[in-house]
């Protein structure tokens, strides 16, 4: 099977961006002044808020042979927010392009899915797949690569170089851990705006045999309201079907902030 006829069905997996662009941060009057001063990292969800991203992914095949550039946009919106501070995100995948060499293309978008995270931001549930679901990136797969830009936050305040870690069930191999590494870096500058930067890893088995994806991801949060601006995201070893494992290089920024404006389409102080 061809490397195209892959990137033609993997829209899921390349669609993944960051889900932690539709919270807000309970606690934002700590960020304010020098960039070594402790923050309060914390989600504040709100049900209803949207926001469209793009992503741009060059994706390699196993054997480092090929590579496509998969361009796309995706919608996210907080669906539901539990009474115990889980959030039920649901994506759905807009415009999308892949790019063999010769120039973009369109191609068709996949079905929209969704993710569970608790309020501190692990998953803890992934959508079922759907029948017209063709991608050859199973939702267990998915939800993990939706994990790793999602920023599980610490539940203590934290100064630059400070490290946190965190684990959860891993949806692909029963009986084994997810492990989540996150290093708050400071603030830093992002097309004129103050963010902070956050640094994580995810690590998980993919099968039986001990065979492990990793996803190292860079991530700038607006530190006026939680919302992520952008984030560079580097993977290894995607399980896929039939296709063996696939790596890529990524970069998600933001388009539209709808959950985040006023009634007049300007955005709120």
């Amino acid at each position: 099977m061809s490397l195209r006829t892959v990137c033609l069905g993997m829209a899921l997996s390349c669609l993944i961006g960051t889900t932690a662009l539709v919270a807000r941060a309970q606690d934002t009057s700590q960020t304010q002044g020098a960039g070594d001063q402790m923050v309060t990292l914390a989600y504040k969800f709100e049900k209803g808020a949207t926001v469209t991203m793009k992503t741009v992914a060059h994706v390699m095949a196993a054997d480092g042979s090929s590579q496509v550039t998969y361009t796309t946009t995706a919608q996210r919106v907080v669906k539901e927010v539990k009474p115990d501070g889980s959030v039920v995100i649901t994506v759905t995948p807009g415009s999308a392009s892949v790019d063999l060499g010769s120039g973009p293309q369109p191609t068709p978008p996949p079905p929209p899915f969704s993710v569970t995270f608790d309020k501190q931001g692990r998953l803890v549930m992934v959508g079922e797949k759907k029948e017209d679901d063709t991608s050859p990136i199973v939702p267990q797969a998915a939800a993990l690569l939706e994990a790793s830009v999602h920023v599980v936050l610490p539940d203590h305040p934290v100064k630059p170089g400070d490290t946190w870690q965190s684990t959860f069930d891993n949806p692909l191999v029963k009986g084994k851990q997810v492990t989540l590494k996150d290093t708050y870096d400071g603030m830093v500058v992002y097309q004129g705006r103050n963010c902070w930067k956050v640094e994580q890893t995810l690590e998980a088995a993919t099968d039986d045999m001990g065979t492990m994806m990793t996803v190292k991801t860079t991530v700038y949060m607006n530190p006026t309201d939680g919302s992520t601006v952008y984030a560079k995201s580097s993977l290894k070893n995607l399980p896929t079907l039939n296709y063996g494992p696939i790596s890529w290089e990524s970069e998600t920024t933001l388009v539209a902030d709808t959950g985040n404006k006023n009634a007049d389409g300007s955005a709120k102080p």
